[in-house]
């Protein structure tokens, strides 16, 4: 007993508890969330989202990409050659 802490632990201390545990939490995120949106607006951000532009596979792309898989494979082949 002269170890623990006198703590009430009845059913309404851990209500009253929890609750102001989870007000203080909701009000740190309300709080974190409105300095967010303040940077974002003051970085340009409209409420409008924007992706990338989708670009199509092109031949020179389908070139350069066989290109380095046969240089994977030739250098591939030659590490297993030189390593017996």
């Amino acid at each position: 007993k002269a170890r623990t802490a006198n703590v009430d632990r009845s059913v309404r201390s851990g209500r009253l508890f929890v609750a102001g545990t989870a007000g203080a939490l909701f009000g740190k995120a309300h709080a974190m969330s409105e300095e967010v949106h303040q940077a974002m607006v003051a970085r340009g951000y409209s409420g409008q989202p924007r992706t990338l532009a989708l670009r199509r596979v092109k031949a020179t792309d389908v070139v350069w990409m066989l290109v380095c898989a046969v240089a994977i494979v030739v250098m591939l082949g030659v590490d297993r050659a030189v390593g017996r």
